[in-house]
């Protein structure tokens, strides 16, 4: 029994080593942010990736839902008429109280 433990606790060890040197590896590696100007950059740049075996993540450029919801709802606000001048806003939103 005893023997089983000493195991165990040195298979532990061993994987926590093993994790650190991973999660170190991960915390010292740089990341890159590109801005392609066209598709067809964007294209061969995703085609290295792949062909280096690089993995990557596509993002989106979408805006978060609350966000939209926002721009939705100001936009049936402006169809419906219902806008005040730069003036009124500024009155409203910085006027010292």
């Amino acid at each position: 029994m005893m023997h089983g433990r000493v195991i165990i606790a040195y298979f532990e060890v061993r994987q926590f080593m093993i994790l650190h040197d991973k999660i170190l590896n991960f915390v010292n590696m740089e990341s890159l942010v590109i801005h392609p100007d066209s598709v067809e950059q964007l294209k061969t740049i995703k085609a290295v990736l792949k062909a280096l075996k690089v993995p990557f993540e596509p993002q989106s450029n979408t805006l978060p839902p609350h966000i939209m919801e926002s721009i939705e709802r100001g936009v049936k606000q402006y169809g419906m008429g219902q806008t005040i001048s730069l003036e009124e806003f500024k009155e409203k939103h910085f006027s010292k109280k």
